[in-house]
């Protein structure tokens, strides 16, 4: 038997909160009381004057506060499409609910709907209605993240269909993994939690996150409240994880010293020059560590502390390329030797040591 399509699509400033208030779903009983008889015709009704007709002959009207306007959104809506796209809303429309008898007396109720992001609420009813041409297909993580905790407030991810896709294959979204914040990419992951994307999705986001955020994240995060929007396990296992990768990748840099006193054969500096005593292990250590200085990973401080594990690897890759030292070693060099050790030991950290997470 074919099935009714519930909404088959082709796929701020910050506020306050960024966590919608779950609206209550009462137990309906035996559903007795949904076997309604048919409403009556829809009268004309002030609450609908101003309202976004998001269908013409809608019966109920959505009111929306706007923090960023000051100003209320106002749309008429259909109940019947609501209630196909959300078990939420099908609850509300019952006879049980003021709303859903006033639908059926022939009324057009007004349901304001203050706790929610009027924007990001406005683009899920529009969806809903297939009013889809000012729908944002490049869309940010923090907007997203709020549009993702009112899709699950509603129960109404099937209804979005293949736009949850396209937004988190947009160029805003992914340019939070190369120039965005610690929240932003926070709010990456939520957005995908919240969307209940799948396990292989959701593990491959968490790995991308784990490689971008640095050493200290968590603080900046908990600052705004995000860590506690995220699942604990997630924030165990990403601290862990980047402690663990961190933590090896330094030990790589601080061997290479014990590395270079070892190596006692000397060569001569090119071009051609004296062959000086202090060219052997003590020159070479000497010249290592202003390398490291350099590039910022010496001494060991707060700054390193705020890297994450890609921006480390792109400081010891240049580090390695850009070393200026010359010598008639050539590659045989124990110093561009070790320097080339530590760059190879980072890129596999940086793409064969995986983040695994099972997602609770």
């Amino acid at each position: 038997m074919p099935r009714t399509p519930v909404a088959a699509v082709p796929g701020p400033p910050t506020p306050t909160s960024i966590v919608p208030v779950k609206r209550t779903r009462e137990d309906t009983g035996d559903g007795a009381d949904d076997r309604q008889p048919t409403p009556k015709r829809s009268k004309p009704s002030p609450n609908s004057k101003g309202a976004k007709a998001l269908d013409p002959e809608g019966d109920a009207v959505i009111v929306l506060d706007n923090h960023k306007t000051g100003f209320q959104e106002k749309y008429l809506v259909s109940s019947k499409i609501l209630s196909l796209a959300s078990p939420v809303f099908t609850k509300m429309f019952s006879q049980k609910f003021s709303e859903g008898a006033k639908v059926r007396n022939g009324e057009v109720p007004s349901i304001d709907l203050e706790e929610d992001d009027a924007e990001m609420m406005g683009i899920i009813l529009n969806i809903l209605h297939y009013r889809l041409e000012d729908i944002p297909r490049d869309i940010e993580t923090l907007p997203l993240a709020i549009l993702a905790m009112l899709s699950d407030k509603y129960d109404c991810k099937r209804a979005l269909g293949g736009w949850i896709e396209t937004w988190f294959t947009s160029q805003k979204f992914n340019a939070c993994f190369s120039t965005g914040t610690p929240l932003g990419i926070g709010y990456a992951l939520l957005a995908a939690y919240k969307f209940h994307c799948k396990l292989s999705f959701l593990s491959g986001l968490a790995s991308r996150a784990s490689k971008c955020l640095p050493h200290n994240f968590y603080t900046q995060c908990y600052k705004d409240g995000l860590t506690d929007l995220l699942p604990e396990d997630l924030e165990d296992a990403l601290i862990v994880h980047i402690d663990e990768a961190m933590h090896r990748r330094f030990a790589t840099l601080h061997g290479v010293e014990e590395q270079l006193q070892e190596k006692s054969k000397g060569f001569q500096l090119s071009p051609p020059g004296a062959h000086l005593p202090s060219l052997r292990q003590d020159y070479r250590v000497a010249a290592y560590f202003p390398l490291l200085r350099k590039a910022g990973l010496y001494p060991h401080s707060e700054q390193v502390e705020g890297l994450s594990v890609d921006q480390v690897f792109r400081k010891i890759e240049g580090m390695a390329k850009d070393s200026g030292h010359r010598c008639q070693g050539g590659q045989k060099c124990p110093l561009k030797v070790a320097l080339k050790k530590v760059l190879d030991e980072a890129l596999v950290i940086r793409t064969v040591v995986d983040f695994k997470w099972t997602w609770k």
